[in-house]
C-alpha cells in the first residue's frame, strides 16, 4: 500500500465517469488553442489517449512504442515521448478522438479488472525500471482526464468543475508521481518538508533532500510547514493549471509553521505532471 490509501473501484468508477465527461466535451469543439498550452485541442486529446494506451500495454504484459526515452529531467523526457508518440494517433477531429477515448478507457478498465491495485505495473516512459501501483495508474489516469478536461473547457469558455471525491483520487496518484517529478535544478542543495493536508483527505509529509524527494504518512516528525489545501485546488496547483496565490487569496490554501514562507517554495520544487 502506497502512502495513501486507494479504493480502486472508486477509481475506476472515477475514471468511467471522468471520461464520459472528456468525451462529451470533445464532442462539442473544433481543433483550436488550448489556453496555457502548446497542444490544440486535438493534440491534448491525442495526449489523453496515448496515456490509457501505454498503461493497458504495460497490465497486459506489452510495450507499447512511445519512441527513445531519453536521459535528463523528467519533464524533457516526457516531452520527446509525447511529440513522438502523437504522431502515432491517426485520429485528426476531437469528435474521432471522443470516440477513441471512449474506447481506450474500456480497454483499460477491461485489461485490468482482475488486477490487484497493489500489481505493479512497468512505466518505462517516466524512467528506465520505474514501475507504478495499479492503483496510483488508475488515479494517474483519472487526473488525466480531469485536467485536461479542464483544459479542453477553458478552451471552449465553459465551466469545468472537479467534485472533491474525484479530486482526493486525483491527489493520490499526484503523491505517487511526486518523487519522479522533482525539479532537481530547484531543489539542488535544499532541505525542507512541509506536511500537507488534504481537506477530506490524506495528510502527508513531503521532505525534499538535495534534489531528491521523499513522501510520507502524516507524523510527529517536525516540519518546516503546514499546509491545507482544498483538494480540486490542490490538483489544479500541482497540475500547474491555477496560480498559488489566487488560491490562496481565496482561502482554498492555507500554509503556516515555523517557516510559512517554505510552502510558498514547495510548488517550484517539482515539475507539472
Amino acid at each position: 500500500m502506497g502512502v495513501v490509501p486507494i479504493d480502486l473501484v472508486s477509481a475506476r468508477n472515477a475514471l468511467a465517469e471522468a471520461g464520459n465527461t472528456t468525451t462529451a466535451l470533445l464532442h462539442s469543439v473544433t481543433d483550436v488553442p488550448v489556453p496555457g498550452l502548446q497542444w490544440t485541442v486535438r493534440e491534448t486529446a491525442a495526449h489523453v489517449v496515448v496515456a490509457l494506451s501505454a498503461f493497458t500495454a504495460s497490465a497486459r504484459g506489452e510495450t507499447l512504442d512511445l519512441g527513445h526515452v531519453s536521459a535528463g529531467q523528467i519533464d524533457e523526457r516526457m516531452a520527446k515521448v509525447n511529440a513522438q508518440a502523437l504522431a502515432t494517433v491517426p485520429e485528426t477531429e476531437p469528435g474521432q478522438l471522443a470516440d477513441r477515448i471512449d474506447h481506450e478507457v474500456s480497454l483499460f478498465l477491461e485489461a485490468t479488472a482482475d488486477r490487484s491495485g497493489t500489481d505493479s505495473l512497468p512505466t518505462p516512459w517516466y524512467g528506465e525500471e520505474t514501475m507504478l501501483a495499479l492503483d496510483s495508474a488508475t488515479c494517474v489516469l483519472l487526473g488525466e482526464q480531469v485536467v485536461h478536461g479542464y483544459d479542453v473547457a477553458r478552451a471552449l469558455h465553459t465551466p469545468w468543475s472537479v467534485d472533491a471525491g474525484t479530486a482526493r483520487l486525483v491527489v493520490a496518484g499526484v503523491i505517487a508521481m511526486m518523487p519522479l517529478y522533482v525539479n532537481t535544478a530547484n531543489a539542488a542543495g535544499l532541505r525542507a518538508s512541509c506536511e500537507v493536508a488534504v481537506r477530506g483527505g490524506p495528510r502527508l509529509q513531503i521532505r525534499v533532500d538535495d534534489g531528491t524527494a521523499r513522501i510520507a504518512a502524516s507524523s510527529s516528525d517536525r516540519v518546516d510547514c503546514h499546509v491545507q489545501a482544498d483538494p480540486a485546488a490542490f490538483v489544479l496547483l500541482t497540475y500547474g493549471r491555477k496560480n498559488q496565490w489566487r488560491l490562496i487569496a481565496r482561502g482554498k490554501i492555507l500554509a503556516w509553521g515555523r517557516k510559512p514562507w517554505m510552502a510558498l517554495k514547495f510548488k517550484g520544487l517539482f515539475l507539472d505532471p
